[in-house]
C-alpha cells in the first residue's frame, strides 16, 4: 500500500501523520496493464464533456478528500469513460480507481489522473430502500398481486402449537391420589 505522510516537528520528537491514502488495486486497469489506485472523498465538480477537433473528447472532476487537511483532486474521464459519471451528483460519496500518466512537452512535464471506474462509498439517498415490496414478498405475491394461500390438504401430520385446543394442563388428568 502507497501512503503519503507529513512529517512535522513537535516538542523535540517527529510526528507522523497521514496526508491522504492511495490504495493500489488488485485489478490492473484496461489499458496497458498498468498499476491503478483507488481514492475516496466527496464529488466537488462534474465538468462538462470537452470535445476536439481530432475526435477526441474527456470530461474532468473533481473529488475533495476527507481528511485532516482536504484537497480537491482533478480527474479526467477519457473518450468512452466519460459518460461513466452520468449516474453520480455533486455531493455523492464516492470512490475512484485511476491511473497515473505522465509525459513530456518540450521542457515542461505533466501528469494527469485518468479515471476508469467510480463507485460509490455511501448509498445515495435516492438508491434506499422506499415502499417496494422485499424480495421474500415480492416472489410469494401471485400474479393478482396478493400472497398465494394454499389450499388445506387435511390436517398436519403431527400437532399444530398455533391451534386453539386444550393445553397441555388440560389434557392431562390431574392425580386424585397422593403417592405418599
Amino acid at each position: 500500500m502507497l501512503a503519503l505522510f507529513c512529517f512535522r516537528r513537535t516538542s523535540g520528537f517527529v510526528a507522523r501523520q497521514a496526508l491522504t491514502r492511495i490504495t493500489p488495486s488488485r485489478a490492473m486497469a484496461a489499458t496497458g496493464g498498468s498499476l491503478s489506485f483507488d481514492m475516496a472523498g466527496k464529488l466537488k465538480v462534474i465538468g462538462d464533456i470537452q470535445k476536439f477537433e481530432s475526435g477526441f473528447f474527456k470530461r474532468d472532476i473533481v473529488l475533495t478528500t476527507d481528511e485532516l487537511y482536504p484537497q480537491d483532486i482533478k480527474f479526467d474521464l477519457l473518450k468512452e469513460k466519460a459518460d461513466i459519471i452520468s449516474d453520480f451528483f455533486v455531493g455523492d460519496e464516492v470512490t475512484v480507481s485511476f491511473n497515473i500518466r505522465g509525459r513530456k512537452w518540450d521542457d515542461r512535464h505533466f501528469v494527469n489522473l485518468v479515471a476508469w471506474r467510480i463507485q460509490h462509498t455511501k448509498r445515495p439517498d435516492w438508491l434506499k430502500r422506499g415502499n417496494e415490496p422485499s424480495f421474500l414478498e415480492a416472489s410469494l405475491e401471485g400474479e393478482e398481486g396478493k400472497v398465494d394461500q394454499e389450499e388445506d390438504d387435511g390436517p398436519l401430520p403431527f400437532p399444530n402449537p398455533l391451534d386453539e385446543g386444550p393445553s397441555r394442563a388440560e389434557q392431562q388428568p390431574a392425580p386424585t391420589t397422593l403417592p405418599f
